[in-house]
């Protein structure tokens, strides 16, 4: 019998209305590392970051005694970028959306009317006070102007400490974030692609984009981790997954259903994705939320992917394109006989193959299905492929790239598991 086991996995949800409700935040599966370029969906969370650091209650002011923060105009975040010096101190009211977290610190995105811009947070300051803020409330932000790779951000101020930053406008302060100012209407998701592909990524291949709005199909979502990340399709073919904070954004039931997703460009690992602010169902009729278009599918065997790598060993990303491509594969659906304590299933080129990487830091021939990783006895019935688990049966798959398993070296792909079928 098969129990549970953690590994490190790298990237890359409502009703007919996807808004998400005030709530307490903290990081979310977004991004891990340092210096990005720009940044991030409302909601609940516990901050996973393994980075370690000076608790924020040695650095934060007593609740009773908040310090104050210095006597500066207040101004929108545009007047701030346009108007403002690199290296000053500015103050302005925004809405909290969401956090992004990185390696040694975290980036706190908020909106006003018109405009955007994050606070850029060491981790060890974000701890405590910061990371209990709710999302979709009304703050006074504090902090210093500064522009990292041609993009403006502010930055967290130590002598200000972390209750001087961010300071509350009440529960019932109304919101200055609009959402049809700030977002960018894009036409699909090509046009994400290409301008992911001009955000300059930091050392460790993450950076983060401009907040967009798009409309495409919900066609899977990988309930393993309660729908909070989906895997849309536009109608010329491209694929991205879109990551809602603690809060889901939609259902499995959902799946064919258009939406029009409000989120953030954000690239992890050299892994494109949209951190979901909100979305909106577009009605249509039953016969286009029932049909898929895969078409533009490109055909490839499972070991297609070998030869790009996201370990730090031998760090070797795909092609930016690759990431929004769907393809389609055909093949064997074998368990990662290396992992005892758990079912691991996957495809393979050949009856036969394996998914072991015996001790290597190559890239497996072969890659990991979304919704099929890390199941005990009881949960291989969630499994989409489970009936073809070791049988000499080929099966046909049309997939996007999710993530990269960097423990065991091999890709993990979301599915469209209702086009699943034998050969």
């Amino acid at each position: 019998m098969k129990k549970s086991l953690l590994f490190l996995l790298v990237p890359s949800l409502l009703l007919s209305s996807c808004m998400l409700m005030p709530s307490k935040k903290t990081s979310s599966d977004t991004n891990t590392s340092d210096n990005p370029t720009s940044t991030s969906t409302a909601n609940t969370s516990t901050n996973t970051s393994t980075d370690t650091g000076t608790d924020s209650s040695d650095t934060e002011s007593s609740e009773d005694d908040p310090p104050t923060p210095p006597v500066v105009t207040k101004q929108t975040i545009s007047q701030i970028k346009t108007d403002s010096k690199i290296g000053e101190t500015v103050i302005f009211d925004a809405t909290y959306l969401r956090t992004l977290t990185w390696t040694n610190e975290d980036l706190m995105y908020f909106a006003d009317a018109n405009d955007y811009i994050w606070l850029r947070v060491p981790y060890a300051n974000y701890t405590g006070y910061l990371a209990n803020l709710y999302t979709m409330k009304e703050y006074t932000v504090t902090g210093k102007l500064a522009k990292v790779n041609n993009v403006f951000e502010v930055q967290f101020d130590s002598e200000i400490t972390n209750r001087g930053s961010v300071v509350t406008l009440g529960e019932t302060y109304p919101l200055s974030y609009n959402p049809n100012n700030v977002a960018i209407n894009v036409t699909g998701i090509a046009e994400i692609k290409a301008k992911s592909g001009q955000i300059i990524l930091n050392n460790k291949g993450h950076g983060v984009g401009e907040i967009v709005k798009f409309t495409s199909q919900l066609v899977q979502t990988e309930y393993e981790d309660a729908n909070k990340k989906a895997m849309v399709l536009d109608s010329d073919g491209n694929t991205i997954t879109v990551i809602a904070d603690e809060q889901k954004m939609v259902n499995k039931e959902d799946i064919g259903k258009y939406y029009t997703w409000i989120g953030i460009i954000s690239i992890k690992t050299s892994i494109p994705a949209i951190m979901g602010l909100s979305c909106e169902y577009v009605s249509h009729s039953s016969e286009e939320e029932a049909h898929i278009n895969v078409e533009a599918a490109q055909e490839v065997s499972p070991d297609y992917f070998k030869n790009w790598n996201l370990t730090s060993s031998k760090y070797n990303p795909a092609p930016n394109n690759t990431y929004f491509q769907l393809f389609k594969s055909t093949g064997y659906i074998v368990d990662n006989a290396d992992i005892t304590t758990t079912y691991n299933l996957g495809m393979v080129s050949n009856y036969g193959d394996s998914l072991s990487d015996a001790g290597s830091t190559n890239t497996v021939k072969g890659f990991y299905l979304v919704n099929c990783t890390g199941l005990d006895d009881s949960e291989l019935k969630y499994c989409p492929v489970k009936d073809y688990f070791g049988k000499n049966i080929a099966v046909t798959l049309y997939y996007a790239i999710r993530q990269y398993d960097t423990a065991n070296h091999l890709w993990q792909m979301f599915v469209i598991e209702s086009l699943i079928e034998t050969a």
